[in-house]
């Protein structure tokens, strides 16, 4: 009478075992650069576990080594409406956003990261927005953030505090020299 959900048990579990053997297969060929073994096992690995996360990932970065970035992109938007892949999608949003050379949607996917947890990459990503803006204010409050969850050493921490700080006071020379002072002593500290 066990038998029927034995069999049952006995084929689901070598089906997922087969899926997961592909799923390594493709990581390591997408890994290689093999795009033609990568894409054959993405292609097995979907069919035997269905959209689960690390499939959605090899499909990603398939997508980027085709070339493909509408498949990459709507991927990496799959995995962010999982609360599991949800750093794993922005970052790669923020990547091909970065590629297409859009900074704005690259800024958003950056900073949606960081307020879901500090992450080197989106700190590091909206430093260099703010750098490129002028924005020296919110870029001395991201190198904090940064040090204050370890995402940088204290000695880069304090190399870049002092870096904006002297490009704020060169901007603060004309109008506010007083703030433009006490920025560049604290610089030099």
């Amino acid at each position: 009478l066990r038998l029927p959900s034995f069999i049952a048990l006995t084929t689901r579990a070598r089906r997922r075992n087969k899926g997961y053997q592909a799923l390594t297969r493709g990581m390591i060929a997408a890994a290689a650069g093999d795009t033609r073994y990568a894409a054959r096992a993405t292609r097995d690995a979907e069919k035997l576990l269905g959209a689960d996360p690390l499939t959605l990932l090899l499909r990603a970065q398939t997508a980027q080594l085709e070339g493909d970035r509408a498949l990459s992109e709507k991927t990496f938007s799959q995995m962010v409406e999982d609360p599991q892949t949800r750093l794993l999608g922005l970052r790669g949003l923020h990547a091909e956003a970065t590629r297409r050379g859009d900074s704005e949607s690259a800024y958003l996917f950056a900073s949606q990261a960081q307020t879901i947890t500090p992450l080197g990459w989106a700190g590091e990503a909206l430093l260099d927005w703010h750098v490129r803006r002028g924005e020296w204010s919110s870029a001395l409050e991201i190198v904090e953030s940064n040090r204050k969850h370890k995402l940088a050493t204290r000695d880069i921490a304090d190399r870049q505090r002092a870096i904006l700080l002297t490009a704020q006071a060169r901007q603060q020379a004309d109008n506010h020299p007083d703030q433009a002072l006490r920025d560049a002593r604290e610089a030099v500290k």
